[in-house]
């Protein structure tokens, strides 16, 4: 079931099914295959179409649904109606996350309130307990983020400065004017910004905060949340997106000072471990290509676009049912009784594509392994001379769990390789005085005092006078 995911994303599906039929450990006897239809844009909360297809599937006989992307309340609502199991590799909805009613729902996408707290981890690790948000309307994920962040703050009794929304995001002029005038009206009263949106967006935020010099001297900070991957060992250049931009590329007079990116920190799901991930990520995109997907192919731009994390949780996805299934299988279960086949899912761990084992909770939902990453000293890069131009976003934290807090503890990766602060420390999240010097104001002057403290002051000169005669 697909709908506004990138297309590219999609090979993940038949190159799991591939991986399934394959292996002979695996569906013993059986053999997986599967049928995708588009349910369109989500252009509201209630859609029809899906419940369509749906239905039909159902009376062909489906043993499971994967997907769809995005919103899946509704589908996710039928399916339990069903007593079919349905695994998403995007769906954000919280509401999915109750299994007294949706029983039958699972996804390897951790969902809004995961990465909310990783946000707030870090917040409070430097003491930041006033901030901003700003969220785009691209991905759509972003405001469900938006809204489990603030959630989550208000919780902790952290103060939100301000709230804005950048509706309908695309990188021209008049977006920048939008955003030049978020900034214009908060950042008097804000140091700390959570920025929630694709990663050229966050580009295009933080040249508009460049423009207002607001990042030469080390006293704002930008949280960046966003939905890509961060490969360390590509050395991109962070400050623009080569690929379907050609334009902002372009033009010099909108060129960012790479100094202005130490202070960014994004918090990126984890890079995969799997030695073979860029193997694996090529075969996704080769597969994106094919039937029934045919994604159209443009030699340039596949060379230069990265596969979405969703497009391994698409695997990860028809994977872990095959297991489940299996494990039924084994024991002579019905594998089209959708709530067996979640108990073999929910509360159990699985290896990723990515390298890493993933826990899915009692909830259907998978936990979420976040990284902080920030702009560093790149001492591979030894043929440039240029301080600055020798650095590089490397991951320099990360997040852990424990059993007395909800919230996880940001530690560093390392004990020697800390974020490089502009001013050799964090920043404050409100100047010592407030934002408008209303803490540092002086008392009226009581004239009593003034007057006694003359004449005292008197006293002593004359006093001092006669001492010395």
């Amino acid at each position: 079931m697909k709908n506004e995911v990138q297309p590219v994303t999609l090979g993940g599906l038949p190159l799991a099914v591939e991986a399934i039929n394959k292996d002979p450990a695996l569906l013993p006897g059986k053999r997986l295959a599967f049928k995708a239809f588009d349910v369109g844009p989500k252009t509201g909360v209630y859609r029809v179409q899906p419940i369509r297809f749906m239905t039909q599937m159902r009376d062909e006989n489906i043993a499971a649904f994967i997907g769809p992307d995005e919103g899946c309340i509704s589908e996710a609502l039928l399916s339990s109606a069903w007593n079919i199991p349905m695994i998403s590799f995007k769906c954000s909805d919280s509401m999915v996350s109750n299994k007294e009613i949706f029983h039958t729902f699972a996804r390897t996408l951790a969902p809004a309130s995961k990465v909310s707290k990783s946000v707030i981890s870090l917040l409070s690790a430097f003491h930041w307990q006033k901030f901003a948000i700003v969220v785009s309307s691209k991905p759509i994920w972003g405001a469900e983020v938006a809204r489990a962040i603030q959630e989550q703050a208000e919780a902790e009794n952290f103060t939100i400065t301000h709230f804005r929304e950048i509706p309908d995001y695309i990188p021209i002029e008049k977006t920048l004017l939008k955003m030049q005038k978020i900034i214009d009206e908060t950042y008097t009263t804000t140091r700390i910004y959570v920025f929630i949106g694709e990663h050229i967006a966050m580009v295009d935020f933080v040249r508009c905060m460049q423009n207002r010099q607001l990042l030469q001297n080390g006293d704002y900070i930008i949280i960046s949340v966003d939905d890509e991957i961060y490969d360390s060992k590509r050395r991109v250049n962070i400050m623009e997106r080569n690929y379907l931009d050609p334009y902002i590329r372009k033009e010099k007079r909108k060129s960012l000072d790479k100094n202005s990116f130490r202070s960014v920190i994004k918090i990126s799901m984890t890079y995969p471990l799997n030695p073979h991930i860029r193997e694996l990520c090529s075969k996704i995109k080769e597969y994106a290509r094919k039937y029934p997907f045919l994604v159209p192919y443009h030699q340039r731009v596949f060379d230069n676009i990265s596969v979405p994390i969703y497009g391994l949780h698409l695997y990860d996805s028809v994977m872990i049912y095959a297991k489940a299934i299996t494990d039924l299988l084994q024991i002579g279960a019905d594998i089209y009784d959708g709530r067996l086949v979640m108990s073999r899912i929910f509360n159990h761990s699985y290896h990723s594509i990515q390298g890493f084992d993933v826990h899915i909770d009692g909830n259907g939902d998978a936990e979420g392994n976040y990284t902080v990453i920030t702009l560093q000293n790149d001492g591979n890069n030894v043929n440039l001379v240029n301080s600055l131009v020798r650095m590089s976003m490397q991951p320099v934290g990360y997040f852990v769990y424990n059993k007395l807090s909800t919230i996880p503890e940001f530690r560093y990766i390392k004990a020697n390789r800390h974020i490089q602060w502009l001013k050799g420390r964090p920043p404050l999240a409100e100047p010592l005085c407030g934002f408008r010097g209303e803490l540092c104001r002086m008392r009226k002057l009581d004239w009593r005092y003034l007057t006694s403290g003359s004449f005292f002051g008197f006293f002593l000169i004359v006093a001092a006078v006669f001492l010395i005669k």
